[in-house]
C-alpha cells in the first residue's frame, strides 16, 4: 500500500485523499493509521460483512471472476484451477482498450442483470449465475476501417520481461521409471553389525503396488484385500518387524473424504502428531538414564474410533450388491475420513486416562503417570508409539491394558520410526535416514551424483532476483519438504546460521535467527529462521533472537518438569552480542530500544525470575 501511494505520487502527480477499505488487520492496525495521519489521509472502513460499502472494489472483483468463471467453463477445467484462470483474466484485461483510458469502444454490446432485491452472499467463490443474462443491445456493428481503436500491446517479449508472469508448460513425464536400487550396493552399509544390515536390506528390497490391478498379481496382497469388510480405495503397505523383515502385506481401505462438507458430516478435525522434538527430548532421557524403549502399533486404528455425525459412503467398488442406488452408512470412523484421526486419539485418550495416565500439556501426545518415585511415559503419532520409562511393572502392565483395549502388535525394540532408523549401542543412541536420503535420490535422478560437504554456493543471498529462471513450482515445494524432514536427524543440511544474519535477506532487509537446545549433553532442538520485522541494528537483531532462544527454553522446562526432572538451577541461553545481553540485563529504557520493549520486558522478567541466566 505504502508503494502504491508512492508510485501514484511520482508517476501520475496524484495525491489519495480518501481510503476505503475493510476492517482487516492488514489495513487496520497502527503502522498504517501512523502513515494515514501523516500524508493526511482519510481512512473509510466498511461495516461488517456489508461488501456493497466498498462498491468499486467489489464491482471489480465481480468482473475478475464472471472472466474467471467463463474461462473456466471454455476450456472444460475443475474449479480448483481457479486461481491460473485469474492471474489469465487479469492479464487479459489489462491488455483490452478502455473507455477511462483509450477512447470509447466500438463493436461492443450492452448487457444488465434481472433486478433484484438484495445481493446475496456465497461462500463459493465462483458460483453459477442464479439469472440469465438479458440482451438489451442494438445489433452488433460491423467493422469498419476506423483504426483508432485498436488494441495497443507491446510485443510478447516485452510483455514477458515487464511481468511476473510465469509460463507453465504441459507436464510430460519422459523420464523413466526409476530401477529399484539395492541399498547393499552402498559401501557404507559395511559399517552397520549384521541385524541392522539386514534390516537395511528388507527397507529397500520390497516393492509396494499402487494400483489394485498390480495388486491382485500378488497373492499375498490378495489376502490381505479378503481381510477387510469392504473395499472402496485401496493403500497398499508393508510393515515390518523390529529386525527388519516383513510382518505383514497391508492393504487399507479408503474413504474419500475431500468429498465431505464441513458442518454436515464432519465438524472438528486434529490428528495426533507427535512433536519430534519431544521424541528426541525422550530419547536423550532414555540414553543418559539407560530407559528402556518399546515400539508398539495399533491394528486399524482408526476403526476404533466413535462417529458423532451421520456419514453415508457409497457402495464401494466390486461389492456385489441387488439394490440399485444403494448407499452404506458408517458405523465406525473409517480411514480418509476428515474427522476419523480426531475420532480415534479421543478414544484412545479417554483409554489411557482409566489407566491413570495425564496427558502433557507441553505435547498433547504424550501421556505420563507417576507411580513411587517412577515414571513412564507413552508418545503417539496417529497409531505408532514409544513407550519408555523407569518403571518396568507399569510398562509391563500398561502393555497388557492397551492389548484389551485395541488389537495392539509388539514391535519389540525401537528400530524404525516414522522413517527414522534408531541404532542403541553402548555408546548411545543414533539416529540415521539412510533409507529416506536413498529414495530421495532415487526419485529425483541424483543416485550417482557425487557428494559435497557445501551442497550450496558460499556466501550466497536467498532472495527473488528478476533474471532468475522460472522453475515447477510444484515439484520445488515438494523436494523442500522432504529435505525438512531429512533435517529432523541432519541439521547440517539446513540454511544454517552461527550467528544472526542482519539485513541478509535481499528482497525485504530483513534478519535471520536462530537458536539450538541441550538436554543431558544431546542436541534437541534448533531453529533457524527469518523474523516478521526489519532490525535496525545487528543488536536488535541477536535481541529478538535471544526472545525465540528463551521462549524455547520454557517449553523444554515445561516439559522436564512434567516428565519429573525439574531443572534446580537456573538455564543458561548463550548469546555472542554483548549489547543484546546488556539491553536485555539493563533496566534503563533506551531510544534505540523502546520499539521493542515488549520483547525487553519479557526477556527481564524471566531474568526477574531466576529461569535463566544469559552469557557470552
Amino acid at each position: 500500500m505504502i508503494s502504491f501511494h508512492k508510485q501514484m505520487k511520482t508517476q501520475f502527480n496524484a495525491q489519495i485523499q480518501i481510503l476505503r477499505s475493510n476492517n482487516g488487520g492488514e489495513f487496520v492496525n497502527h503502522d498504517f493509521q501512523t502513515y494515514f495521519q501523516q500524508h493526511r489521509i482519510i481512512h473509510e472502513t466498511t461495516c461488517p460483512q456489508t461488501p456493497q460499502q466498498n462498491g468499486v472494489a467489489e464491482q471489480k472483483n465481480r468482473h475478475l471472476l464472471e472472466t474467471v468463471r467463463a474461462l473456466l467453463i471454455g476450456a472444460h477445467v475443475p474449479r480448483h484451477h481457479w486461481d491460473d484462470a485469474i492471474i489469465t483474466a487479469v492479464h487479459l484485461i489489462n491488455c483490452m482498450p478502455s473507455e477511462l483510458i483509450d477512447q470509447p469502444e466500438s463493436g461492443a454490446r450492452d448487457y444488465s442483470l434481472s433486478k433484484s432485491d438484495q445481493l446475496p452472499i456465497h461462500s463459493d467463490q465462483l458460483p453459477d449465475p442464479p439469472n440469465p443474462c438479458e440482451d438489451i443491445s442494438d445489433p452488433i456493428l460491423t467493422p469498419t476501417d476506423n483504426t483508432n481503436n485498436k488494441m495497443k500491446t507491446p510485443p510478447l517479449t516485452q510483455q514477458y520481461q515487464q511481468t511476473n508472469l510465469l509460463i507453465i508448460s504441459l507436464r510430460q513425464n519422459r523420464r523413466k521409471p526409476p530401477n529399484h536400487i539395492q541399498v547393499s550396493n552402498c559401501k557404507s552399509i559395511e559399517k552397520l553389525s549384521e541385524p541392522l544390515k539386514a534390516f537395511v536390506h528388507q527397507l529397500s528390497a520390497i516393492h509396494i503396488p499402487t494400483k489394485v490391478s498390480e495388486a491382485l498379481k500378488d497373492p499375498k496382497w490378495v489376502q490381505a484385500i479378503k481381510e477387510e469388510t469392504i473395499e472402496c480405495r485401496w493403500v497398499f503397505t508393508i510393515k515390518h518387524n523390529a529386525n527388519g523383515s516383513i510382518e505383514q502385506y497391508k492393504a487399507r481401505l479408503v474413504a474419500k473424504g475431500y468429498t465431505q462438507t464441513y458442518g454436515i458430516d464432519y465438524e472438528e478435525t486434529s490428528a495426533p502428531v507427535a512433536k519430534l522434538n519431544t521424541v528426541r527430548v525422550l530419547l536423550s532421557l532414555a540414553a543418559n538414564l539407560d530407559w528402556p524403549l518399546h515400539q508398539f502399533d495399533v491394528k486399524n486404528a482408526f476403526l476404533h474410533g466413535e462417529l458423532t455425525e451421520e456419514v453415508y459412503m457409497d457402495i464401494p467398488p466390486g461389492y456385489n450388491t441387488t439394490q440399485t442406488g444403494a448407499i452404506c452408512r458408517l458405523q465406525k470412523a473409517l480411514y480418509g475420513l476428515k474427522q476419523s484421526s480426531r475420532a480415534w486419539f479421543g478414544r484412545f485418550t479417554m483409554a489411557m486416562k482409566n489407566n491413570g495416565f495425564k496427558q502433557c500439556n507441553s505435547d498433547h501426545t504424550l501421556f505420563l503417570k507417576h507411580r513411587k518415585g517412577k515414571v513412564t511415559a507413552l508418545i503417539i503419532y496417529v497409531d505408532d508409539m514409544i513407550i519408555t520409562g523407569n518403571d518396568k511393572q507399569e510398562i509391563s502392565q500398561l502393555q497388557d491394558y492397551l492389548a484389551t483395549e485395541f488389537e495392539m502388535k509388539d514391535l519389540g525394540g525401537l528400530k524404525y520410526f516414522l522413517g527414522i532408523e534408531v541404532a542403541q549401542l553402548q555408546q548411545g543412541i543414533f539416529l540415521s535416514q539412510r533409507k529416506y536420503v536413498l529414495d530421495l535420490l532415487t526419485d529425483t535422478g541424483m543416485l550417482d551424483c557425487k557428494p559435497a560437504d557445501t551442497p550450496i554456493v558460499q556466501n550466497h543471498h536467498l532472495g527473488e532476483y528478476p533474471d532468475q529462471v522460472p522453475t515447477n513450482k510444484e515439484r520445488y515445494q515438494r523436494l523442500v519438504g522432504r529435505l525438512i524432514y531429512l533435517s529432523h536427524t541432519r541439521p547440517d543440511i539446513a540454511d544454517a546460521v552461527s550467528v544472526v544474519n542482519w539485513a541478509g535477506n535481499v528482497t525485504d532487509i530483513k534478519s535471520t535467527s536462530g537458536y539450538f537446545t541441550f538436554v543431558g549433553g544431546n542436541l534437541v532442538t534448533w531453529r533457524s529462521k527469518k523474523q516478521n520485522v526489519v532490525a535496525l541494528s545487528i543488536a536488535e537483531a541477536e535481541f529478538r533472537g535471544m526472545t525465540k532462544g528463551i521462549c524455547e527454553l520454557l517449553w523444554l522446562r515445561k516439559l522436564l518438569t512434567e516428565l519429573g526432572y525439574k531443572p534446580t538451577c537456573t538455564m543458561n541461553l548463550f548469546c555472542d552480542n554483548k549489547t543484546a545481553i546488556a539491553i536485555a540485563q539493563n533496566l534503563v529504557q533506551h531510544d534505540h530500544t523502546k520499539h521493542v520493549e515488549v520483547d525487553r520486558h519479557f526477556i527481564k522478567q524471566k531474568l526477574r525470575l531466576k529461569l535463566h541466566a544469559i552469557s557470552i
